[in-house]
């Protein structure tokens, strides 16, 4: 299938709707969010939208891809340790939380906290999420996207890390120097937690 080429560019405040739509349809075939949500309904399909408009809100670093003007991939990432939210910050998320997953919150909970038990202690810039439109996923858009994210880990000499649910993200994160540190299953789902060594003394 052809490669589709795409501009890259910081996300600006104009574009959060847009991103948090192409995460939220990218994410619903998630084995993890399927777990949590169960059946992907309408309902299901908003709750999504917010939960990844709220993610694209929170510090770090968010690029969009885009087709001429239409948004087609979002990638996001932040360096440690301002991956992990202190207390008082998921107090304030506490009500956008609630109305992403409504009463499956406690198993969304679970999720999290299963991540961030694994989190490394060592410095490393955190990868997540990344998604790209249904419709044109297995075009490149993913690999164009990482690759923007592992020149940044090159500039710096920084350690990159990830999760993951789906064991075809495993092999394309290998191609781009991913190694899987860990195996877990996280609600029945199998996780793979992966990271890239850096050059950072």
């Amino acid at each position: 299938m052809e490669t589709l080429q795409v501009s890259i560019t910081r996300m600006a405040a104009e574009d959060l709707a847009e991103a948090g739509r192409v995460l939220g349809a990218a994410f619903a075939s998630s084995p993890l969010e399927r777990a949590v949500r169960g059946t992907i309904d309408e309902r299901q399909r908003r709750g999504l939208v917010r939960a990844y408009t709220a993610t694209c809100r929170m510090p770090g670093h968010v690029s969009v891809a885009r087709i001429d003007a239409r948004i087609v991939g979002v990638i996001r990432w932040v360096e440690s340790p301002r991956c992990q939210l202190r207390a008082i910050e998921k107090l304030a998320k506490a009500p956008t939380a609630i109305a992403a997953f409504g009463r499956n919150l406690p198993r969304a909970m679970k999720w999290v906290a299963a991540w961030t038990e694994r989190d490394p202690a060592e410095p490393h810039v955190h990868l997540g999420p990344i998604g790209v439109a249904p419709d044109v996923q297995g075009r490149g858009i993913g690999s164009q996207m990482l690759a923007l994210y592992c020149d940044q880990l090159d500039a710096t000499g920084a350690d990159g890390y990830l999760e993951t649910d789906k064991p075809e993200n495993v092999r394309l994160y290998e191609r781009f120097g991913f190694q899987v540190r860990v195996e877990a299953f996280v609600l029945g789902v199998p996780n793979w937690f992966m990271r890239r060594d850096g050059t950072r003394p």
